[in-house]
């Protein structure tokens, strides 16, 4: 069990218990993870990966290759949902880059025909490690900020409205134009659009 690993926990509407995960894989997609499992209607497990060959997920946005090991989402009995991440390939990465440029920094003053010293040793110290902790805190920081945007405003690709007080304002060939693509709105408001048109139906 990694020592790695931070969660974050929120009390769940009840209304929001049975979508809230699928909501959040829709959320996820794009991030770049390695793997998405869908365990039950309860539990998802999102695996990052240490490294890739795959220069599209070398960028320093990317929440999981290099940073995180494995993210488990799961809702308990008494109606929380925890966001657990384990960022443990961001410590590796951070001991190793710490160690490979420390063995360069001690070994300049050989290249500049010096007596080595400890100076430069000292001066990378003092600027790497709160640089480190600083991306360190960056990640994890997006990561939650991702968990808290998923439970207030749901889809981050339906904006930041309410989706379902503004539909239901509409007329039913407003709807109808939305839900059949008819617009330029997201696919997720489209499928809200036709929830609101099944509505109306069963209301008659």
């Amino acid at each position: 069990m990694s020592i790695f690993k931070i969660t974050f926990k929120r009390k769940l509407e009840e209304s929001k218990k049975d979508k809230i995960l699928e909501i959040l894989i829709i959320n996820l997609s794009g991030t770049l993870f390695r793997n998405i499992e869908r365990i039950n209607d309860k539990k998802i497990i999102i695996d990052g990966e240490f490294y890739s060959f795959n220069p599209i997920k070398n960028v320093p946005w990317n929440i999981w290759t290099g940073f995180s090991k494995r993210a488990e989402v799961s809702i308990t009995d008494n109606n929380e949902i925890h966001y657990s991440l384990d960022y443990t390939y961001a410590v590796i990465n951070g001991v190793l880059g710490g160690v490979f440029l420390s063995i360069f920094f001690v070994f300049i003053p050989l290249f500049l025909q010096e007596d080595i010293t400890w100076v430069y040793l000292l001066y990378f110290l003092i600027i790497y490690l709160p640089v480190s902790v600083f991306s360190l805190g960056i990640g994890i920081l997006y990561h939650r900020s991702l968990f808290l945007y998923t439970l207030k405003f749901g889809s981050r690709f339906k904006g930041k409205y309410d989706w379902e007080k503004i539909l239901k304002a509409k007329s039913v060939n407003e709807l109808q134009d939305i839900a059949n693509g008819r617009t330029l709105l997201t696919l997720e408001v489209q499928n809200l659009a036709q929830e609101e048109l099944l509505r109306r139906k069963e209301l008659k």
